[in-house]
């Protein structure tokens, strides 16, 4: 029997309402501005872009501002008018009084306007874009506003207390305000979501912390503290009428649906606010408010119609005596002359009887003359607009060219560039995108305000998202825009955040199936168990990641496509690496055994170990051949280059004459931290060359532990061991750094000399450790046998 009673009460209400709302569409247009003044929104959005940079509670007060205007007499300005003699305006209602602020941004971005295009674009427009600037600059959607809105000549002290819903409402009375608007339950549980940013007073919400806060809430540690906070500011009985506390404490200056989820919890700041969830009325709401705190992207689409069938609120009386004002705060006053009811008559595209038209061009110059009898001459001159005109081919170039923040700033070129910065499909995100700043907690928020407003107001695919900085570490904002990406496509994504605490990688990043590239830079990496790889994925590229052995190795057999691998700063992981694509590998690492099983396309290979304690002692308990494990399956290999302790590893069950394979396509072999005085090290440089008989080119630094005067063993090694017929017939270049004239160093050269019969450039550069003998290891190198005639041996004393 109640809810037949509250649907009669409802109903009733809204068949009452009906003759009060708009019953005809207002005459707006999303091109109103076209012609008479192209860059009007382009113009308010970069003061707001100041106004929220400078104070982000900014955004809250246009928003505030927008609604108390449209419910009253429509949205028609009459919010922002002064009192005068013969006027009582809204701004002292009670309502309004305390509450409204934000009148001297509207000031500036009307004075903008009046220096672009005077007398031209309405107040009423002004304030409704600048309410939707506002929503996108902390975060919220974005939506096209229809224009043409002209400014009242009254206002309504009395309809501010009758129309405007009151902080301690209930659920009946908000819903008969908001049907009277001509807007639904739905509307204003969405509109209601606005209160996801700004602060209420005390005096509106007094009556909710010292009456049903506790009944309705959830009394956690952090609500009771919340609690406690919010007696303190705002105290039972003794002032503090207008101290202010945020409305979303979770995150006050971010536009987001943790308003509902507060509500769900019963801490809804305002009584009419959590009557929304709480009251018995509430069938519908409750539902809604459950849904927006689960679905932010529903909560997004809804509030952005609800916007535009809010910002349709007119007042029809405007239509018939409205005006566009100079000054936001007073009336314009009639024309004084006929010429200005001339201009002012062009000035929107009105033909004159004696045929002249209004300029639509932008960029273009009109001349009025007036003569002595009166007459008047127009004489237009036309400027080329080469900027709109380039072809869409170029602008698009200019954009990837130009730095992600300036590429926004491009918007305010001309009208066809406006948003030309919404469409990039390459994202580049840096610290270069927030100002210059010391205060590196402020260049943090300036960051994620700027990633999370751009990828709001981003149109299309996304084919690439970086991200590179040292401000953000793990942020619950980076998982929202990943979120947001995996929606999106995306399909490059590289992410380097700042040292310190580790970025963990949520979940959603395993849902960019379209992946092709993936960089990450120090984080923690947990596939679940369900990730079934990247099928697209040619480029992996993982450092300092926090990831399982088995976890990793899965990974890269689950990328059937992968050309590329990158490992770099991993410790002590054993690996086992299957990619039948896979071209390009690279590791740097701790690594204890690394094994290359199904490798058959590899053509590049740079590895560098880093040897630790127990590492050591691994190498010194195996038995299995590591050279065989690394390099027996990749006989397309062309370039090797092996960083510290690559040898060492390499050397571990090595013999000279194992070879089991032959590198046909192998040109370059680049071996540094050889010990020249360790023969297994020595074994594996040999059966590197020897197994590579289109060998180009060899550069090999020495260990820079080697001493000349530590005694040889096996001296006799390079004439009884080394193959007698070998021919390095391709070999042209040798470089040999870091030399101490060991004899077996020496050894080494002679050798190459002897059996390279092209060879043109031996340089030898020896340690800076080595000073006296030098002499000596240049006058022995001289009087080696060459092969080639052409050989240059180049002895460089000083090292660069």
């Amino acid at each position: 029997m109640q809810i037949r009673l509250t649907i009669f009460i409802v109903s009733f209400f809204a068949i009452c309402c009906v003759k009060f709302l708009h019953a005809t569409d207002p005459p707006l247009s999303l091109d109103y501005y076209k012609s008479s003044c192209p860059n009007a929104e382009a113009i308010v959005r970069k003061e707001m872009e100041c106004a929220v940079l400078s104070d982000p509670r900014n955004a809250a007060l246009i928003l505030r501002l927008h609604f108390h205007d449209c419910f009253v007499q429509g949205c028609d300005g009459s919010v922002l008018l002064d009192d005068t003699i013969t006027l009582q305006g809204e701004k002292k209602a009670p309502t309004n009084l305390n509450a409204l602020k934000g009148f001297e941004i509207i000031d500036r971005i009307k004075n903008k306007l009046e220096s672009e295009c005077p007398i031209t674009v309405s107040c009423a427009d002004a304030l409704t874009y600048a309410a939707r600037d506002a929503t996108v600059l902390v975060g919220g959607p974005y939506w096209d506003v229809p224009a043409g809105r002209k400014d009242s000549k009254t206002a309504s002290f009395s309809l501010v207390e009758s129309n405007l819903p009151g902080a301690n409402d209930g659920l009946l009375s908000i819903i008969a305000k908001f049907m009277y608007q001509g807007l639904s339950v739905t509307d204003m549980v969405a509109l209601s979501g606005a209160h996801t940013i700004g602060k209420a007073r005390c005096t509106n919400y007094r009556a909710r912390i010292y009456g049903d806060y506790e009944s309705t809430a959830t009394m956690t540690s952090i609500t009771e503290s919340n609690l406690n906070s919010l007696k303190s500011t705002c105290p039972a009985a003794g002032g503090g009428d207008n101290n202010e506390a945020a409305m979303d404490y979770v995150s006050p200056n971010l536009f987001d649906n943790s308003y509902y989820q507060l509500l769900l919890r019963g801490e809804g700041l305002l009584n009419s606010d959590q009557e929304l969830y709480s009251s018995i009325l509430g069938v519908e709401t409750r539902k809604l408010v459950k849904k927006y705190a689960v679905d932010p992207v529903g909560f997004f689409e809804q509030f952005a119609k609800s916007m535009v069938k809010l910002g349709n609120i007119t007042n029809p009386e405007t239509y018939v005596d409205g005006e566009v004002r100079k000054n936001c705060r007073f009336f314009q006053f009639p024309p004084l002359c006929s010429f200005d009811a001339f201009f002012l008559h062009h000035r929107h595209g009105h033909r004159h009887p004696h045929g002249i038209t209004s300029l639509s061009q932008p960029w273009s110059i009109i001349t009025l003359n007036l003569n002595i009898r009166g007459k008047m001459h127009t004489e237009v001159v036309f400027e080329e607009d080469y900027i709109s005109d380039l072809p869409q081919s170029i602008i698009e170039t200019i954009l990837t060219k130009l730095p992600i923040r300036d590429a926004v700033r491009t918007s305010v070129l001309s009208n066809k560039w406006r948003y030309k910065w919404a469409t990039l499909t390459q994202l580049e995100f840096d610290d270069k995108c927030v100002p210059s700043t010391h205060d590196r907690a402020l260049a943090e928020v300036y960051l994620i305000n700027f990633v999370t407003r751009f990828l709001f107001l981003h149109d299309g695919p996304i084919h690439r998202f970086s991200l590179s900085t040292v401000y953000l570490q793990s942020s619950a904002d980076v998982d929202q825009w990943l979120l947001f990406l995996s929606r999106k496509d995306v399909k490059e994504l590289v992410l380097e955040l700042g040292e310190g605490e580790w970025f963990r990688a949520p979940s959603c990043l395993f849902s960019c199936k379209k992946l092709v590239r993936l960089e990450l830079v120090r984080c923690e990496l947990d596939p679940p168990v369900s990730f079934k790889g990247f099928l697209n994925l040619k480029y992996l590229n993982l450092q300092q990641v926090l990831i399982a052995p088995d976890a990793v190795e899965n990974l890269i057999s689950c990328c059937p496509l992968l050309e590329s691998l990158t490992l770099s700063y991993f410790d002590s992981l054993e690996l086992t690496i299957r990619a039948p694509n896979l071209k390009y590998l690279i590791l740097e690492g701790e690594f204890k055994d690394i094994c290359l099983e199904n490798t058959p396309m590899l053509v590049a290979i740079s590895v560098a170990m880093y040897m630790t304690d127990d590492i050591a002692e691994h190498f010194g308990q195996s038995s299995s051949c590591n050279f065989d494990k690394f390099l027996g399956g990749v006989p397309s290999l062309e370039r090797l280059i092996g960083h510290i302790y690559f040898t060492k590893y390499m050397s571990i069950g090595n013999a000279l004459g194992s070879t089991k394979i032959t590198y046909q396509r192998l040109k370059v072999i680049e071996l540094y931290q050889v010990s020249f005085e360790d023969m297994k090290e020595i074994m594996v440089v040999l059966r590197l060359i020897l197994s590579a008989p289109n060998l180009q080119e060899l550069q090999i630094s020495g260990s820079s532990n080697s001493s000349p005067a530590t005694e040889a063993t096996d001296l006799d090694f390079w004439e009884k061991e080394c193959p007698g017929d070998c021919t390095f017939e391709r070999l042209k270049i040798v470089k040999m750094t870091d030399m101490s004239g060991v004899p077996h160093e020496m050894g080494f050269i002679e050798f190459l000399l002897g059996n390279s019969p092209i060879l043109e450039i031996m340089s030898i550069t020896p340690s800076v450790y080595v000073t006296d003998g030098r002499l000596g290891m240049l006058i022995e190198l001289l009087r080696l046998k060459r092969a080639s005639a052409e050989a240059e041996i180049i002895f460089v004393q000083d090292q660069v």
